[in-house]
């Protein structure tokens, strides 16, 4: 099944549990999971609902939900600030100057949690759902990316006795040398943690947010192993 296929599988799931879809290019080679989504409004079924929508549409028109935004428009430790500084060092190999954030024509953005948890008592349990739904092989989808970034810290549990992330994204971690810390110029430990499928075929790279105090120099160490997986 190819990867357009498998994507209207998970629309249609999304659909189905009415959970949030993500947007960006669905057929780009990495996918980027987050905490949660960006909600614009006070109601967040409404947006989950029209996002959901979006992505009905572009599985008809065969335009996907890539979204453009200014660069102004976004502070310095905006997280989409931080993607497209990532999107820039794997595929520019430098920072641009563009006006424009553009990354997601190069990404699909989904997120870790259907829900905001600022504004719900019921994020825990939404959490739980989405998980539960992300197992399903209707999610598929979510395990067809060459390159997979779990950029949602501790929103999965991945320890000695339960293993989150390998039993959602078919992976397992790298126990020689799978775990990278970089250090920042006042000393603070930034620290990512390298996963491969059985074949190698395909990388996930688990870190925290990519939001706030991120260094570029963190950013762009991700993107080298990134680089190195693509052939870049």
């Amino acid at each position: 099944m190819d990867r357009s296929e498998l994507f209207t599988r998970f629309v249609n799931v999304c659909d189905k549990e009415n959970q949030w879809v993500g947007q960006g290019n669905p057929l780009s080679d990495i996918l980027i999971v987050g905490k949660e989504p960006a909600i614009q409004s006070d109601d967040d079924k409404k947006d989950i609902r029209d996002n959901i929508r979006w992505n009905l549409n572009g599985l008809e028109s065969g335009k996907y939900h890539v979204v453009q935004v200014k660069r102004s428009d976004c502070k310095g430790g905006h997280t989409w600030q931080k993607y497209q500084t990532l999107i820039d060092y794997i595929y520019k190999g430098e920072l641009s100057n563009s006006e424009t954030l553009d990354f997601e024509s190069r990404v699909f953005t989904t997120e870790a949690n259907n829900t905001v948890s600022k504004r719900t008592f019921n994020a825990k349990k939404a959490f739980e759902e989405r998980k539960k739904m992300f197992i399903l092989s209707e999610c598929d989808f979510i395990r067809n990316f060459p390159v997979t970034i779990l950029a949602c810290g501790n929103y999965y549990t991945n320890n000695d006795k339960i293993r989150e992330i390998d039993t959602i994204y078919d992976v397992t971690f790298d126990v020689e040398g799978g775990e990278r810390v970089m250090f920042s110029h006042k000393g603070k430990p930034y620290k990512f943690w390298i996963h491969h499928n059985a074949d190698r075929s395909r990388l996930l790279i688990h870190t925290r947010q990519l939001s706030t105090d991120i260094p570029n120099d963190f950013l762009e160490a991700i993107a080298k192993e990134i680089k190195m997986h693509l052939g870049l």
